[in-house]
């Protein structure tokens, strides 16, 4: 899986988590967050 962010500003830090779903349409706790800053 992947994804492709557009529009992002240089120098801003952007916080990301994820979580899944399942075919039972039952959710995943979220994931650790991470921090990501754009240079």
């Amino acid at each position: 899986m992947a994804c492709t962010l557009t529009s992002v500003q240089p120098e801003n830090i952007y916080y990301f988590a994820v979580r899944s779903i399942d075919r039972f349409q039952r959710f995943s706790e979220w994931s650790n967050v991470v921090d990501v800053q754009v240079s």
